[in-house]
């Protein structure tokens, strides 16, 4: 499979700050969940992987945890503020960017925290976890149960099915789920102060009827499982402690047939030797499957993409010159005819959010690749209307720029060059030009400027750079001017602080 990466400043500027989430296949492409610094979630589709557009559930205020797919049609699980408390909720997708409406999951709490979601054939089920109660004497959450809710067909969500699963307080269990022609599993390992709890694997037919089943080893994460047309798989991962022994996430595979509903052990994810390998996310694929996820050395980690016809053996891919071998986690994959996308996220340079998103485009044998999105090269790269909270950029394709920006000074009562308060009218304005440099940047001098009180005097030195997601920096003398967005971007960057 060929993989390209999308470079970062020829990203949306919307996938600035986000953490890679959930990624799905929808009938009219891909649906993508990431989420936010602050807490919630922005949602976003494609029908090729290149343009996207906002597609936020029609609960506004909807924070999506976790996206599932099956056949095209997609259920989306999280959280819905409602009457000043956060409400376990679901809503599914109904195309070109329409939402049903929300349904509360039934007796959900504000505690509950929903951690999965798989879609099948026989329906869809949600997993939480319920973060209360109190403990005595604190407002320290603490999980009790895990909650299981389920819909059949097309119908609304059941009454939860309640596991016990004590956990660490204010962290999160670690859990699975599928569906499949089998109809439900889930497994979850959760954890008190004194270690593991509790290890499970549940399994219904209908939804209804719960009981504990026979899967892979519990005492491994449960990272990832799909249902594919040939039968299902797990990837387990690897044990978190230093002191474990298991490098390599395994894989169990059950047949899709009814006489098949036996998992078994298939295998391991090849690497080289050292490494410990984690999993993001496993889908099913015309041809196989494909899973995504991370190698760690000593040296640090590095993202990894593998792929299998059977869910047995797997091969480790590459993305060519700039891909999976850089410091970057992939956490989401998915196909839409015969194009594929992986999102990963790596941390930002200084150690600090908001962290990078990238996006590698796949191409299944057989199908031409799709251009990568590219502004051009040269001054055409960033020439155009930029903006920021208090300034505008505008670069012509030959170098000519003009900066303008408040000064804040009323022309009412100061002369000139000042702000009229009534009027979007910019005060200051710096003029200049520059010219492609050897290292890629673009370099220049200030011809005039009518603020004389700034540092901006012709003959100044000058600085335009391409940014990451569809923005450009500037620099004057040594000052750094700002980060300049597209127009309309949501950037945190480019937000207007001054109100």
């Amino acid at each position: 499979m060929n993989w390209r990466q999308i470079p970062l400043a020829d990203l949306p500027s919307v996938f600035f700050g986000l953490t890679a989430g959930s990624l799905v296949t929808a009938k009219d492409g891909f649906l993508f969940a990431g989420r936010l610094p602050g807490g919630g979630s922005e949602m976003y589709r494609s029908a090729d992987g290149i343009h996207w557009r906002a597609s936020q559930p029609s609960a506004g205020n909807m924070s999506v945890r976790a996206l599932a797919a099956y056949d095209g049609e997609v259920v989306a699980g999280g959280k819905v503020l409602r009457d000043g408390e956060d409400s376990p909720a679901v809503i599914r997708y109904r195309g070109e960017g329409r939402w049903s409406a929300v349904q509360y999951l039934p007796g959900g709490k504000p505690s509950d925290v929903v951690l999965a979601a798989a879609r099948g054939p026989r329906g869809s089920v949600v997993v939480g976890h319920d973060g209360g109660p109190f403990e005595p004497d604190t407002e320290r959450k603490r999980g009790r149960s895990l909650r299981v809710w389920v819909s059949t067909g097309t119908d609304p969500f059941g009454a939860p099915h309640e596991v016990t699963c004590p956990q660490w307080p204010d962290q999160e269990p670690e859990v699975g789920a599928l569906a499949d022609e089998h109809g439900f599993t889930v497994w979850a390992r959760c954890a008190d102060p004194w270690g593991t709890s509790k290890s499970l694997v549940i399994d219904s037919s209908d939804g209804a009827d719960w009981h504990t089943a026979v899967g892979p080893r519990t005492s491994l994460p449960l990272n990832a499982a799909v249902s594919g047309p040939s039968g299902s798989v797990v990837l387990t991962g690897p044990l978190t402690s230093a002191a474990a022994t298991a490098k390599s996430p395994e894989a169990w595979s059950r047949k899709a047939s009814a006489d098949g509903s036996g998992w078994r052990r298939t295998g391991s994810l090849g690497g080289t030797e050292g490494e410990r390998r984690l999993i993001g996310d496993v889908v099913a694929v015309p041809g196989g499957y494909v899973a995504a996820g991370s190698a760690e050395t000593t040296a640090g980690v590095t993202g990894a993409v593998w792929s299998s016809a059977d869910g047995r053996h797997w091969n480790r891919q590459t993305g060519g010159e700039d891909g999976f071998r850089q410091s970057v986690r992939v956490d989401a994959v998915a196909e839409y005819k015969g194009t594929f996308l992986a999102f990963g996220t790596d941390p930002a340079t200084d150690g600090h959010p908001p962290s990078n998103t990238r996006v590698w485009l796949g191409t299944s044998p057989g199908h031409t690749p799709k251009p990568l999105p590219t502004k051009g090269t040269g001054l055409r790269a960033v020439a155009g209307d930029w903006g920021w909270a208090q300034g505008s950029l505008k670069i012509s394709e030959q170098g000519e720029f003009a900066y303008r920006f408040r000064i804040f000074r009323d022309c009412a009562t100061d002369g000139p060059p000042c702000d009229d308060v009534d009027t979007s009218t910019w005060g200051g304005v710096v003029t200049g030009t520059v010219t492609e440099g050897s290292g890629g940047g673009f370099q220049g001098r200030v011809i005039s400027s009518n603020a004389p009180d700034r540092p901006y005097k012709p003959g100044t030195a000058v600085a335009v750079t391409r940014e990451p997601y569809s923005a450009v920096g500037l620099t004057i003398g040594k000052s750094v001017v700002g980060v300049f967005c597209a127009p309309g971007a949501f950037d945190e960057r480019c937000l207007d602080v001054q109100g």
